[in-house]
């Protein structure tokens, strides 16, 4: 029988099965409230703008940062230890973003698919932890060493999903109708 096919199945396969497995027994499976409200077309009115927070909250910080660094490389790298940012500061500050985008580079596919199976919330917590790392190991870095630096954006790199994860809440909890709206509207306010 179908259901116990579907109890020895992977979460993702559980939750594409569900809703055929209803309309061919001609009744609603038991499914989380957030799955049900999806798979039904109408999500609860309003829960997606968490995302839009979240997703807000990780640009903003990610912009009070981006322009600290460079001045936290300079004081590494500047043989008097002065902030200003000079052309060898400038080409490791590149080199340390660089890493930071191979990586998210080639995780960010992995780590929207591991959504889909380990759900959306747990991968914004992911990502929000990971930045929350990497701006503590920025921060703590005031010795001559910058292998630390790289460490760092190197966890960033890793941990990298909040947009995507983001945009695909927005997507789920969002009924078909308002999904293209709702969107528009979490990339103009939050990115």
């Amino acid at each position: 029988p179908p259901a116990t096919r579907l109890s020895s199945a992977t979460p993702l396969q559980r939750r594409s099965a569900a809703p055929l497995l209803a309309t061919t027994a001609g009744a609603m499976l038991p499914t989380a409230p957030e799955q049900s409200s999806v798979a039904a077309g109408t999500a609860r009115s309003g829960r997606w703008w968490w995302a839009v927070l979240h997703n807000y909250l990780y640009f903003l910080a990610l912009g009070l940062a981006i322009p600290v660094l460079a001045r936290v490389i300079s004081t590494i790298v500047n043989p008097d230890g002065s902030s200003q940012v000079s052309p060898a500061s400038s080409v490791i500050g590149g080199d340390v973003e660089a890493l930071d985008k191979v990586f998210t580079f080639l995780c960010v596919g992995f780590l929207g698919a591991a959504s889909d199976v380990l759900g959306r919330k747990a991968l914004i917590a992911y990502s929000a932890l990971g930045f929350a790392i990497t701006c503590l190991l920025q921060a703590s870095c005031r010795s001559k060493t910058l292998s630390l630096l790289y460490v760092a954006d190197l966890v960033d790199g890793v941990s990298s999903c909040m947009n995507s994860v983001c945009q695909a809440y927005v997507a789920d909890a969002s009924p078909p109708e308002r999904r293209a709206i709702n969107l528009g509207l979490f990339q103009g306010i939050s990115v």
